[in-house]
């Protein structure tokens, strides 16, 4: 679970709790895919956005990234040992 809680904050440079579709625009933009659009973003994160307040917070980014159809594959995926990110920090290319 450290692993996905690392790339949440990544994500959310702000620090604010949640992820906005410009939060994902950026962290692609960073990595160097230029073409994702801010409605790519939105559509994406609308539809695990199972609030409905526009944007992610961390149980709902554990449900974009984790297998819902496998119980073992989401059991061993949120309790393997992760990657810490520091305020500032970028996670390793191979990680993100």
């Amino acid at each position: 679970m450290f692993e996905a809680y690392s790339t949440f904050c990544r994500l959310d440079r702000n620090e604010d709790g949640f992820i906005t579709p410009m939060d994902f625009v950026n962290f692609f933009r960073d990595n160097g895919l230029m073409d994702c659009t801010e409605a790519d973003c939105y559509f994406m994160l609308k539809f695990f956005d199972s609030d409905e307040d526009g944007k992610l917070g961390f149980p709902e980014y554990i449900q974009m990234l984790l297998p819902c159809t496998n119980a073992t594959l989401r059991a061993e995926a949120s309790q393997r040992q992760g990657f810490i990110c520091k305020r500032g920090d970028y996670l390793s290319v191979d990680v993100e």
